[in-house]
Parts: structure tokens; C-alpha cells; sequence
């Protein structure tokens, strides 16, 4: 059996070799006790329909229509119980019509009141902790589910407030992660403290206690520190230099006062080589990753040179010598799709009555894949165009990657992925 085929290929794979076993031809096992067996005609099905509570329903169902088939399995059938409006080797999950017409309005209206109800339960939250800002987009939670975890975040405020050694978690940033690691808590280098949303409110306590008066000024002089250094190196080199995704705070900080002391140490050939050559070139941006994910330098598609904090001075100097037109290209041509695209949403947005569209996750989705999916918008014949209007006047559009399905954000926004299409 090949796994990667469809469920309905597998199962009619499944059948024939029942069928050429002669293991199709055995009759079937009796009905439960507790109802009266019937001959196999549409009295069996009807029987079998008022069973549809039962938990052996389907399977009786399957062996009723397998064995009245001779063995034989058709995968349209509407016996077979396959639901394929999420079967990624089909294309009616990226059906756009057909998800329009079987959207409910009144879900839209609930899931914008929801996360504007997330919205305010966080600023509370903010403002009684005065975090500098909360995030809880990691969670994949509903934003109902994450407001009443803030709400309960404030509760802990109210009645544990007295016990906190600060007045004030300021510029601390609230992080909220299903991580029960205790080393990433409190960070210093980042300005962040982690909370579990599953955790009580005594564990939550336990956490803000580590928050001190000390603690907040050590995180004041590394991040002065960290200005220090990144004016140095990003001066020195011409670069713009921000922390990739893989690289932790306390790496990314070593990083920069890695490079900013070898430069100290090593100033005037800094000053003399690299400095006038780069500063007659564009400012190119670098991202610094985790050596674990980033064993050499590289240049993304969106212009960025991408390398690992474990690597030298003369490492960084080198690749951005050697990389840096290559980078300026892709990065004039990243740009060149971005202003293209805000044309192209402008124009999508006057077709459709849209509100507002905007790209998904940017791991997901690339920019001629973005582009893509909004030429495809505005090629449809304009009796299809009214007809998408109708449905999504108003709204907002997102569009994701491939592997997904039309679906409902959890903002209300319409989800579609960038090659979806208009029927099944």
C-alpha cells in the first residue's frame, strides 16, 4: 500500500486485495443482539441509518455496500464516508466558491467580537502589570480561549499584587508559551518573562517573583550594552544586523560583543579595509541564527545574509564582502514585488469590497507566490467577480501557504491558500 495516495486510492487498494483473496464472499457478522436482523435490501439500510449512533454504524455500512458491490469499492460513492474537504490530494478544500457559499456570517461577526474581547483583556492585563507589551501569538489558541486566560492573568494581579517585589514589570515584555523549561523564565538578555498558560496562578506567581529590582537593572545595562555594540559593528560594516528566529537572546548578545571587541582590538584594519569599501555599496541586512541551523553564510531570497552566531570577525567581513552584491540584487527585487504587490492589493481590494488583505505567516508564503494568487484574483471574468463580492464585501483576506485549505481565521479574516481555485 502507498501511504502518500489518497484515502480513496488506499481503501480501493485495500478492497481489490480483499476481492482477489476471496475474502469479500464471507458473510457478515450478525447484527447486535438488541435488534432484529434484517435480509441485505434498503430495509438493512434503513435499519442500519437509525444505528447511526452506534459506534460500529459506518463499519456495517462499509461491509453492507462492500459486499453488495461484489467486492468492489467506489470511492464516490456516498457509503464510503470519506470526507474530502480536507484532503490535500484533492483541490475541493481549495474550493473558493464552495467554502464562500457554506461560510455562516454570523462565525465572521463572532470571531471579530472575540478577538476584540483578547484585544482589551490584554491591555488590562498590561496595564496592571505595566508590561511593556503581551504576546500570546505563539499559543495557537482561539482568542476567546486567550481572553480568558488574561482575564485570569488579571485576577492573579488583584489578589497577589502585595507579594511582588517590583511596583512596576517595566520593559519587560510578557511572553505566553507552552514551555515548562525553567531557564527561559526570566531573560535579561531579551527583556522577556515567560508565563504557561496552563499553569495556576501560584505557579504564575512563582515566576513573577523572580522579578526584581535587580534583575531590571541588569536588564537595563545589557541593553545599552547591546546598543553599543550594534551601533559598532553595523557602522563599521555597513550592515544592518538583527536576530534571526533559531538564535536565543543571550546568543544573539554574545554575538554582537563577539564581533564589537574584535573590532576594538582590531580597529584601524576595520577602519582602513571594510569600512570605505562598504560604505560605498548599499546597507545590506544580516541575520544571525543559531549555529546549530546556520553552518554557512547565505543569502535568502529576500536579499538577507544569513549567519551563524558561532562565526568569526573575519568570517562576517569576508561574507559580507563576498555576498553583498548578490544580496543588494535580490533585495532591490524583493522590494520591486512589494511595491508591486501593494498596487495589486489595491486593486483587489476595489474588485472585492475587501477591507483589508495582507500575507500570511512570511515562512510559508514567498512574494511571486503572493503575487500569483492576487493576478489570479483580478483574471476571473467579472460575473464571477461579482459573485465573490457578494460573499466577501467587507471582509479581510489572508493569504497562506500551499497545503492549506479556505478556511476562517481566527479574526474573521478569509483564509485561502495562494493556488486555490474555483472548482472542485
Amino acid at each position: 500500500l502507498s501511504l502518500n495516495q489518497s484515502a480513496g486510492d488506499v481503501l480501493t487498494s485495500m478492497c481489490q486485495a480483499l476481492q482477489s483473496s476471496g475474502l469479500s464472499n464471507i458473510p457478515l457478522p450478525p447484527l447486535p443482539p438488541q435488534h432484529d436482523p434484517s435480509s441485505q435490501d434498503g430495509a438493512s439500510l434503513e435499519l442500519l441509518d437509525r444505528l447511526s449512533k452506534g459506534n460500529n454504524a459506518n463499519m456495517w455500512k462499509g461491509l453492507h455496500h462492500f459486499q453488495q458491490n461484489g467486492g468492489n469499492f467506489n470511492p464516490s460513492s456516498s457509503f464510503s464516508g470519506i470526507d474530502r474537504s480536507f484532503d490535500v490530494n484533492t483541490k475541493k478544500g481549495k474550493d473558493l466558491m464552495g467554502f464562500l457559499q457554506s461560510l455562516n456570517k454570523n462565525d465572521i461577526a463572532q470571531r471579530k467580537a472575540d478577538r476584540i474581547d483578547a484585544s482589551a483583556a490584554a491591555l488590562v492585563a498590561r496595564q496592571a502589570y505595566k508590561f511593556q507589551a503581551i504576546d500570546g501569538t505563539g499559543l495557537g489558541w482561539s482568542s476567546r480561549s486567550l481572553a480568558q486566560c488574561l482575564t485570569s492573568l488579571t485576577n492573579a494581579h488583584d489578589e497577589h499584587h502585595a507579594k511582588f517585589q517590583v511596583e512596576s514589570f517595566y520593559p519587560l515584555r510578557l511572553i505566553l508559551r507552552n514551555d515548562e523549561s525553567p531557564l527561559h523564565k526570566l531573560d535579561v538578555f531579551g527583556g522577556t518573562i515567560r508565563l504557561n498558560p496552563g499553569s495556576t496562578q501560584l505557579q504564575w506567581l512563582e515566576t513573577l517573583l523572580l522579578v526584581t529590582e535587580e534583575s531590571l537593572e541588569v536588564l537595563g545595562e545589557t541593553r545599552d550594552a547591546l546598543q553599543t555594540y550594534l551601533a559598532r559593528v553595523q557602522n563599521s560594516l555597513n550592515v544592518r544586523i538583527r536576530k534571526g528566529h533559531s538564535c536565543s537572546s543571550r546568543e544573539y548578545h554574545l554575538f554582537l560583543q563577539h564581533l564589537s571587541c574584535a573590532m576594538v582590538v582590531d580597529c584601524g584594519e576595520v577602519e582602513d579595509g571594510t569600512s570605505s569599501k562598504a560604505l560605498a555599496m548599499d546597507r545590506i541586512t544580516i541575520v544571525v541564527e543559531t549555529a546549530q541551523s546556520c553552518r554557512q553564510p547565505l543569502v535568502t531570497n529576500d536579499g538577507h545574509l544569513r549567519v551563524s552566531a558561532g562565526m568569526s570577525l573575519s568570517t562576517i567581513i569576508f561574507a559580507a564582502s563576498d555576498c553583498r552584491a548578490e544580496a543588494v540584487q535580490k533585495m532591490r527585487e524583493e522590494e520591486e514585488k512589494q511595491e508591486k504587490s501593494k498596487e495589486l492589493i489595491a486593486l483587489v481590494k476595489l474588485e472585492l469590497g475587501l477591507s483589508h488583505v495582507y500575507k500570511g505567516r512570511l515562512l510559508t508564503i514567498t512574494s511571486d507566490r503572493f503575487l500569483g494568487c492576487l493576478e489570479s484574483l483580478l483574471s476571473m471574468d467579472r460575473t464571477v467577480r461579482d459573485e465573490l463580492r457578494e460573499y466577501m464585501e467587507g471582509q479581510m483576506l489572508g493569504i497562506t501557504g500551499e497545503g492549506r485549505s479556505c478556511h476562517l481565521g481566527d479574526d474573521g479574516s478569509i483564509i485561502i491558500p495562494w493556488d486555490w481555485n474555483r472548482s472542485p
